[in-house]
């Protein structure tokens, strides 16, 4: 993935990695639906960098809708992003991302190289889980 860009309501975020890359993969979730779990595809990329990089993500949502975005081709995979079970009273859902793009030393910044999902619960509580590849 070359770069992730989160809009909250109509207003979008900064734009984080590179400026290169396909057609971006929009997931626009409804008013009452969350995202519940996460699995992130990475891989060598040798070409220039030699280093791994995220090439992309499935997100599933409470209403059982899952969205891919980046390329999976070639990629393993990190399900673990996805928090812990749900508890009695409520279910974790994902309340922001973060991440750092990287490159070799001279591309530095063009790819997306670790994320990190911050989880909450309705009670207030949250934690993080990151992926490095």
């Amino acid at each position: 993935m070359d770069s992730i860009q989160i809009t909250y309501g109509t207003q979008p975020g900064p734009q984080h990695g590179g400026a290169g890359g396909g057609p971006n993969s929009p997931v626009i979730l409804a008013a009452d639906e969350r995202i519940l779990g996460v699995a992130v595809g990475w891989g060598y990329r040798s070409y220039y960098y030699n280093n791994d990089y995220v090439f992309g993500m499935q997100f599933t949502t409470s209403n059982g809708t899952t969205y891919t975005v980046g390329n999976y081709n070639g990629a393993s995979y990190k399900p673990d992003a996805t928090p812990c079970a749900p508890s009695a009273t409520s279910a974790p859902y994902l309340q922001y991302i973060t991440g750092l793009a990287g490159g070799d030393t001279t591309q530095s910044g063009n790819y997306l190289n670790q994320i990190s999902f911050v989880w909450a619960l309705a009670d207030g509580s949250s934690w993080t889980t990151t992926v490095t590849p």
